[in-house]
């Protein structure tokens, strides 16, 4: 980053924003320190989350032989009214139409926690639920503690 720095402070006219650091470090307000936990973050979420969460549906799915069914009816459905009208390609409606598999989707991603916890650092002091946090902490939420707590979730 301290490179590109340089460079578009050498070559501030002709530096384009062909990438998200481009433009992260041109057009935004970040700092330099936000910037880099941005792209750490979105290289994390979209490199193995997407096949996680899949590989957790089928998990999960193949406990679930009602589920799938569900899934299979509204999918079988939604392609009959596609050859009724003529089409072969899912539309933004067909999409929205999908209202079990998105919940299919969200319950995966609850019990899977393809996202295991978040990394913050605290701006300020707070109090929370009986505990002081310093300004300067660094916190983990456990995402799971939440997803998987039976005082907030039936069957968890």
């Amino acid at each position: 980053m301290e490179e590109r720095l340089e460079k578009m402070n050498k070559e501030a006219s002709s530096m384009e924003e062909d990438d998200l650091l481009g433009w992260a470090m041109k057009q935004s307000n970040l700092s330099k320190e936000q910037i880099l936990d941005l792209l750490l973050s979105l290289l994390f979420a979209g490199h193995e989350t997407s096949s996680m969460a899949l590989a957790l549906a089928i998990f999960f799915l193949e406990g679930c032989p009602k589920a799938v069914e569900e899934l299979r009816e509204e999918h079988l459905e939604i392609a009959r009214r596609q050859k009724l009208r003529g089409e072969c390609k899912l539309s933004w409606e067909d999409y929205k139409e999908m209202v079990f598999t998105q919940c299919v989707i969200n319950e995966t991603l609850r019990l899977g926690n393809v996202v295991r916890f978040l990394h913050r650092k605290v701006i300020r002091d707070v109090h929370y639920n009986g505990y002081d946090i310093p300004s300067g902490w660094k916190i983990l939420p456990v995402l799971a503690a939440v997803h998987l707590d039976s005082s907030l979730y039936e069957d968890p």
